[in-house]
């Protein structure tokens, strides 16, 4: 018995809700007003080979009559209207706004869109591969000068119409600082894009940038310095041989740093050692010219860089 009366109180209570609900929803229904939405406007899936050309309304104004009930769900929720453009074609395109792109509740009446229709030109889409260019500011450490700038890659990819394309020649990168550098350094920079239309895309937007600065240095030139020569194992004497020419030019640098000026007494001009038998056989040979200079000193050229080893007549 009680079990029965507890079961009527539930079913009771329950009714009472149900008709409070529809009673509100009632009331709610007759309530209604005209408001406007203010919808962000988003298109999805243009085909990778296309680019807009032209702008499009960054939302879709909308009239419509809602009553508090609708009023409030369009509070609770952040609506949009998103067109799917996958059907875009080079040219002009035109995609309507139907009632169903707006997601709204159901039962709100739809008395304005506008724009009622989304129109734009289509482009197709063109690479071009262009040099970058580095660009630096500032002075190096006295005692010190810059010997290269490169960029890694030296080359960038721009993707966009065609017709911007085609004035674009060469990029910059952001400005690179030389000041009181001593040595060589890597930095990271990137592409400057603030002069290109928002279009367009570059790649890669990251560049890695080497300086490489070198002490400064001084050069010089010796002249007539004899060319030595052996034979393997010593089994002639050297003056037994003819070397044509004898003398070499031979330029070299060094730090300006260095304590002392490289003399040319500092420097050993030679030939690699003769083989006797193959001298022999041949009745002459060609060998290349070597010097060695002092360590820190930079060998720049040797002249002649070859010379002709003959054997000396018997008198």
């Amino acid at each position: 018995m009680r079990g029965k009366v507890l079961r009527n109180q539930i079913w009771s209570i329950t009714i009472s809700l149900a008709l409070s609900f529809f009673l509100w929803l009632a009331l709610a229904g007759h309530n209604t007003s005209t408001i406007s939405l203010s919808l962000p406007l988003e298109l999805t899936n243009l085909p990778e080979t296309l680019a807009r050309k032209s702008n499009v309304p960054e939302a879709i104004t909308v009239q419509i009559q809602a009553n508090a009930a609708q009023r409030r769900f369009l509070d609770d929720f952040q609506l949009s209207v998103k067109i799917n453009v996958a059907s875009a074609r080079e040219g002009h395109n035109t995609f309507p706004v139907v009632p169903d792109l707006l997601a709204l509740p159901r039962g709100v009446q739809i008395q304005d869109i506008n724009p009622a229709v989304v129109e734009f030109e289509a482009v197709k889409i063109a690479h071009k591969i262009v040099p970058l260019e580095p660009r630096t500011y500032g002075h190096v450490q006295e005692g010190f000068r810059l010997k290269a700038v490169t960029t890694d890659p030296d080359m960038v990819n721009i993707t966009g119409p065609l017709e911007l394309l085609q004035p674009i020649h060469e990029l910059a990168t952001t400005q690179i600082s030389l000041e009181g550098l001593s040595g060589t350094t890597t930095i990271l920079v990137t592409p400057v894009l603030t002069d290109l239309d928002p279009s367009l895309d570059v790649t890669p937007r990251e560049i890695k940038v080497t300086i490489e600065v070198v002490e400064q240095t001084l050069e010089h030139t010796f002249s007539n310095l004899p060319i030595g020569v052996e034979f393997k194992g010593g089994v002639k004497h050297p003056a037994l041989l003819n070397l044509y020419p004898d003398r070499a030019e031979i330029e070299v640098s060094w730090p300006i740093s260095r304590t002392r000026p490289v003399t040319a007494a500092d420097i050993q001009v030679r030939v690699p050692a003769v083989a006797e038998d193959k001298l022999l056989q041949s009745g002459q040979l060609t060998l290349p010219v070597t010097a060695v200079v002092p360590n820190g000193v930079t060998l720049i050229s040797i002249k002649p860089p070859q010379v002709t080893v003959t054997l000396k007549e018997p008198k």
